[in-house]
């Protein structure tokens, strides 16, 4: 796991890919640190729609593309209300190729199939 200094560094890098790529995401880092720290002791990145509409695969394969190398789980809040809890759970190994992604009916509804396994 990278050290708080890197993990910075990430954050800044993403936040700045995020707003280049105009994807209408934003990271929430408290929740990134959270998960790196108390979930998997990888680095995590936590990302949030910030406009209304509905998240799409496009979308997720944009934000698996930004992502810097180190990242190995990206959760993705797929709607800008946060009470609505449709996200979706992505595994990256190091080529950022999916190896999971959870909860399985949100993954179907935004077309994610043939997931790499472990």
């Amino acid at each position: 796991m990278p050290k708080t200094e890197q993990r910075n560094e990430i954050y800044a890098e993403m936040s700045q890919k995020l707003k280049q790529s105009g994807l209408p995401y934003e990271i929430n880092i408290s929740l990134s640190e959270e998960y790196t720290m108390d979930f998997l002791k990888k680095m995590s990145v936590v990302v949030a729609r910030t406009r209304n509409g509905k998240g799409e695969k496009y979308e997720i394969e944009q934000l698996i593309q930004i992502l810097p190398n180190r990242v190995s789980y990206l959760k993705i809040n797929m709607n800008q209300n946060e009470n609505d809890n449709k996200n979706v759970r992505l595994l990256l190994d190091e080529t950022k190729e999916i190896m999971e992604c959870y909860p399985s009916n949100n993954c179907e509804e935004v077309g994610i199939e043939n997931i790499k396994r472990f």
